[in-house]
């Protein structure tokens, strides 16, 4: 996914990457007017480039390498290691939001990654990506042995789920998650490796909060006892 260009005038809104890396001066960004942007990309060389524009609730403004082209995943995505082996060295990859990579990562092709948000990464990615991050805003996550799964969307677990579990799991929850009042403590124990939680939880049996808020590593979110009658947490 290329980042997004547009005329360096008029008005640039709601958009998740905005790429000025591409202008050499001040003037040709006077009188832009930028909203709600997650990203804006600019020379390396030039990092207050938008001094002149007039800016409102951007992200992150990240400086680029000189000559090189941005590649970019936004948003909540599930990209394998492979892609990152088979990067041209003359680009940059840049990851915003909240970002899984899956599968054996034992090199990075691309010149240097950009990685703004949260990124979950195999244990392995972590030799092969050091000395390869330009910028990095947010956190990276590492997660040990079998490939993750992953959940994008808002979900809700039961013991019936949990009793289809063969080997134990590591879990990535992005969205938000409910436990069943049905899910023990010890039936966690036992299905579950490693949690990352990036949304909110809920649970229904209180005396799964603890345990959750051992196992999530990171815990981005909120772990919450849901009220009695209503579901609502508490």
């Amino acid at each position: 996914m290329p980042a997004e260009n547009a005329p360096a005038t008029g008005s640039i809104e709601n958009v998740a990457v905005f790429d000025l890396s591409g202008k050499r001066t001040r003037e040709e960004c006077s009188g832009m007017r930028l909203r709600n942007v997650g990203v804006v990309l600019v020379p390396e060389d030039l990092p207050d480039l938008l001094a002149t524009a007039d800016c409102q609730n951007i992200g992150a403004v990240v400086p680029v390498p000189q000559g090189t082209r941005v590649e970019s995943h936004a948003g909540q995505v599930e990209i394998a290691g492979a892609t990152l082996a088979a990067g041209d060295e003359k680009s940059v990859l840049l990851l915003v939001g909240q970002v899984v990579v899956t599968g054996e990562v034992t090199q990075v092709g691309y010149r240097g990654l950009i990685l703004v948000g949260q990124v979950v990464l195999p244990r392995s990615a972590q030799a092969a990506i050091a000395g390869k991050v330009l910028t990095q805003t947010g956190n990276l996550y590492y997660y040990e042995g079998v490939d993750p799964r992953v959940y994008m969307e808002d979900v809700r677990f039961t013991k019936a789920f949990f009793d289809l579990v063969q080997e134990p799991l590591n879990l990535v929850l992005i969205g938000d998650s409910t436990f069943a009042a049905d899910v023990t403590p010890e039936l966690l124990r036992q299905k579950v490796r490693h949690l990352a939680l990036i949304g909110d939880a809920t649970v229904e049996n209180p005396d799964l909060q603890p345990l959750l808020q051992y196992l999530a590593r990171p815990a981005a979110g909120s772990i919450a006892v849901a009220s009695a009658g209503n579901g609502s947490a508490s």
